[in-house]
């Protein structure tokens, strides 16, 4: 016969195998853009980057509030902003700070009108014959995988030639500080061909506009943040781009309304847990409890 302590010590380290995949599954996500998802489509790579150099990850907006000399990235924005959210990002650019929008859904045009500014996002599929990604399989190439030029020298474009690019929209009106090249078009009907009614010009996909005392700056595609693209071979010019976003006196995140913050309750809360310190060595403290209390009853 078995003896009852081989027993409960097997149904211990099956029960705590059989966590693993749960405790994996609610600590990640598979939505685009989430900081919480590891896959190419997520933002993990980089925001944890940011966050281990102090970076603040702001839930509520009023938490921008009063501050100065400060940068906030709002990447792929994801949900409609309030009068008083709009009215508090006027109030944080008036201060002297500078905001970053990312997007290329078009969502974002809400703020850009609400601050004053004169630039847009132009949803849409823009591609151009600059391309670099090319499709072994199929033999076809991906026009959508734009190659930008920088046309202005900025803080943020210093010692940057291109910029990496991957299914963008445009953007209309403020400072060009990137575009296209005259070989570039929006592809209305996503064949991926220049087709009649689509005609050929160059594209504006990243520009600066001053408001006040503030500066605000639109990106058209906010899929350079993704872990696909930190990661893509060759576009050294991008990892500089993300490099100076990141070198801001203090750097504030928006989690509140944009896709890669975290969505549910049971996610982040676990996703603090997974990152926090103080919950490893509670974590570590609790499972030698438990085998020393084993060893004390001599199951182990």
């Amino acid at each position: 016969m078995v003896p009852i302590r081989k027993i409960i010590l097997l149904a211990i380290i099956l029960a705590g195998l059989s966590c693993i995949p749960l405790y994996v599954h609610l600590t990640t996500s598979g939505t685009d853009y989430s900081r919480l998802n590891y896959n190419w489509n997520g933002t993990s790579l980089y925001l944890d980057r940011l966050q281990d150099q102090e970076a603040i990850m702001i839930t509520d907006l009023t938490a921008i509030q009063g501050r100065t000399g400060s940068r906030l990235l709002l990447i792929a924005p994801d949900r409609t902003f309030t009068p008083e959210d709009l009215g508090t990002l006027r109030s944080y650019l008036a201060a002297g700070n500078t905001l970053v929008l990312a997007d290329k859904t078009g969502t974002g045009n809400q703020v850009l009108a609400a601050v004053g500014v004169q630039a847009r996002i132009l949803p849409g599929n823009l591609s151009s014959l600059d391309f670099y990604l090319w499709q072994r399989e199929s033999g076809r190439f991906q026009p959508s995988s734009v190659i930008a030029s920088v046309t202005h020298t900025d803080p943020l474009t210093r010692g940057i030639d291109l910029l990496y690019l991957n299914e963008p929209a445009a953007v209309e009106g403020g400072e060009v500080l990137a575009e296209t090249s005259l070989m570039s078009w929006m592809d209305e009907n996503g064949d991926r061909r220049i087709s009649a009614g689509e005609p050929l010009g160059s594209y504006s996909v990243f520009t600066r506009e001053r408001v006040g005392a503030g500066t605000v700056y639109v990106l058209s595609d906010p899929s350079i943040f993704t872990n696909g693209m930190v990661e893509l071979t060759g576009a050294e010019n991008n990892t500089l781009l993300l490099s100076h976003l990141a070198d801001a006196p203090v750097l504030l995140v928006d989690q509140s309304h944009s896709a890669t913050g975290e969505e549910g309750v049971l996610v982040p809360l676990l996703a603090a847990a997974r990152s926090t310190r103080a919950a490893a060595v509670l974590m570590v403290g609790m499972i030698s409890m438990l085998v020393a209390y084993l060893f004390y009853r001599r199951v182990l």
